[in-house]
């Protein structure tokens, strides 16, 4: 009886140890596990959220060009945040006719390789022509590409033509251009403050691709 019970004794005294090997094992195993899932998942809330503020600050954008072509007249200044913003101008409609937009984001958002429109929910909403009246003069393209360990996202509010199909056919346009440019065709950069301005309306015969009258509402851009 003695043995047996010095024999259980010491059992029961290595279980213990074993067993505070093995909750440790398990504890650190946990830890590890949380680090390798939990720092991704830190950095995509953080990215997430970097995505949502430069979603907001497009919608402003676009709304204030919009604004300011509908009135007629008219200045905005925008702040710019964590963000460098380049115009590509109008050039008498042989450039790009808009404003891109780049941000830094320690996770991926989109797939690589790839375009996304943002807002986009048909091909209307695509197409490089819409329809007066009815479409956004703007649509959003977004595309992403690796930077060193993070990621660079570039968001591009390009400048479409409106057309109006009822008579007197008409096509209408906003054109982006740099302030002082009278050529509009100076490609400028800036990472700290937007200043949309109207400029003016012009009235071209004949150029609209529906073969009428295409109305021309230039807005100056100023970057800092």
């Amino acid at each position: 009886m003695a043995s047996m019970v010095s024999l259980f004794g010491s059992r029961s005294g290595q279980v213990q140890p074993i067993s505070i090997i093995i909750m440790t094992g398990i504890v650190v195993a946990l830890v590890g596990v949380a680090y390798f899932w939990g720092v991704p998942l830190i950095q995509k809330r953080s990215s997430m959220s970097e995505f949502s503020n430069m979603e907001r600050f497009i919608s402003e954008v676009e709304h204030s060009i919009t604004e300011l072509a509908r009135a007629g007249a008219g200045e905005v200044s925008l702040d710019v945040t964590d963000a460098l913003i380049k115009l590509k101008p109008y050039d008498s409609g042989n450039g790009n006719n808009s404003l891109i937009l780049e941000f830094v984001l320690e996770q991926p958002i989109i797939f690589p390789n790839t375009t996304f429109y943002l807002g986009a929910t048909s091909f209307e909403d695509i197409n490089n022509t819409g329809v007066y009246g009815e479409s956004s003069p703007s649509i959003v393209t977004l595309t992403e590409s690796e930077l060193g360990i993070m990621f660079k996202m570039d968001a591009e509010i390009i400048y479409r033509e409106l057309l109006r199909s009822s008579a007197p056919k008409r096509g209408y346009i906003i054109a982006l251009c740099p302030a002082g440019d009278a050529d509009c065709d100076n490609e400028i950069t800036g990472n700290q403050r937007l200043t949309l301005t109207f400029d003016k309306n012009i009235n071209i015969p004949g150029m609209a691709s529906n073969g009428g009258d295409l109305v021309v509402t230039y807005i100056n851009v100023e970057l800092a």
